[in-house]
């Protein structure tokens, strides 16, 4: 599925809010921190709340930006908060547990919730949300996973998702690809201006042998 944003006015910031939802468990948290910091542990104190990062990443031509992750509680009792959090969000990743019904099914209340509350600049034109079918390391490991990726191929295009990735926190499969692909389609959409890269960057590059394309219905 080709992507196609819509261009308006150029919001120069100072850095990309992206949010990061999804129920309890899905491993956001471990997929944030693995992008970040290239690191993972098998387990993380459920996020109360909020939790926040932030990474600067080198584009083409000396360019930079910097992505702010707002990583939301996926406990139910907190969805009131979720306006709050979202203000001024760019772009979104949903995830869920490639084999957990409960999970995947918790996203279209996720989505509904984000299409409700945040808009683009300039626009009414909800931001554009990428699904996260995470944890496909426990598919190769043998379990089942919830959907065919003809079915999540279905379900992106019904739900207004702009395409889905594949990936992996523990292995860091499919992380790179799925957020450069995002980043890139807002740079295109002019809604994010890179910054001239200045200084010593925060880029954590990952060699090239440790790297993984993931499926991916955007391009």
């Amino acid at each position: 599925m080709a992507v196609a944003l819509p261009t308006s006015g150029q919001k120069d910031c100072d850095a990309l809010k992206m949010v990061v939802i999804g129920q309890m468990g899905a491993g956001k948290t471990s997929l944030i921190r693995r992008y970040v910091h290239n690191k993972f542990a098998g387990s993380y104190q459920s996020t109360i709340g909020l939790d926040f990062a932030m990474k600067s990443v080198d584009l083409d031509q000396g360019r930079q930006i910097k992505i702010s992750f707002w990583d939301v509680a996926g406990q139910e009792r907190y969805g009131h908060m979720t306006r709050l959090y979202f203000k001024d969000a760019l772009a979104a990743l949903v995830v869920f547990d490639v084999t957990s019904h409960e999970s995947f099914r918790a996203v279209q209340h996720w989505k509904a919730d984000l299409d409700k509350n945040v808009r683009l600049p300039k626009s009414d034109n909800v931001i554009p949300a990428l699904l996260i079918a995470n944890k496909i390391d426990k598919v190769v490991n043998g379990e089942i996973p919830v959907l065919s990726d003809e079915q999540l191929e279905a379900f992106v295009k019904e739900h207004g998702f702009i395409g889905y990735a594949k990936t992996s926190a523990k292995t860091r499969v499919g992380i790179d690809d799925a957020l450069g692909t995002l980043v890139h389609k807002l740079i295109e959409g002019g809604y994010v201006v890179p910054r001239e890269k200045k200084g010593v960057s925060l880029t954590e590059r990952v060699p090239a042998a440790q790297e993984s394309s993931c499926f991916m219905t955007c391009s």
